[in-house]
This record gives structure tokens, sequence and C-alpha cells, in this order.
């Protein structure tokens, strides 16, 4: 922890808030059904959905340069830029 909060990596698609946290937890979101981010569905989610939330949130980790908006403008979650 740095500062009283837990280190974390975070995606945030047109429908899905997707965060992965240090401690190993994670946390889904459906923001056409949860806007306001109450039921966290990552135990429930589709292992695809959450596969491919992770591999995109990798992605933009990993990046350099042009590579990044490729990663930015895929939408793993069936949604459009």
């Amino acid at each position: 922890e740095e500062w009283g909060r837990p280190w974390l990596k975070a995606l945030r698609t047109n429908n899905y808030l997707y965060v992965d946290y240090k401690t190993g937890e994670h946390e889904l979101y459906d923001l056409r059904e949860d806007p306001y981010e109450l039921h966290n569905e990552y135990a429930t989610a589709p292992p695809e959905l959450t596969q491919r939330l992770e591999a995109q949130l990798d992605a933009l980790r990993q990046c350099s340069a042009a590579e990044c908006r490729a990663a930015e403008d895929s939408q793993p979650d069936g949604g459009r830029s």
C-alpha cells in the first residue's frame, strides 16, 4: 500500500469497469446496467470477458508510442470507441 491506498490497475471501456488489485482481488462493473458501480460482477462474469479485459489492460501497460493507440482503440467487450 502506498498512502493508505491499495495498488491497483484498472480499465474502463464503454461497457465495463475492470479493476485488478495487487492483493489478487478483482472488481467488474457493467456500466450499462450498474452506472453507479454498486454490484461487483467479477465472480459471476464469463471467464472469456474477464480474460479479454485483462489482456487489454496488460497490452496498455506494456505498449509504447503508436502501439498504445491501437491498444486504446480495441474494445474487448464489444463496445465501440
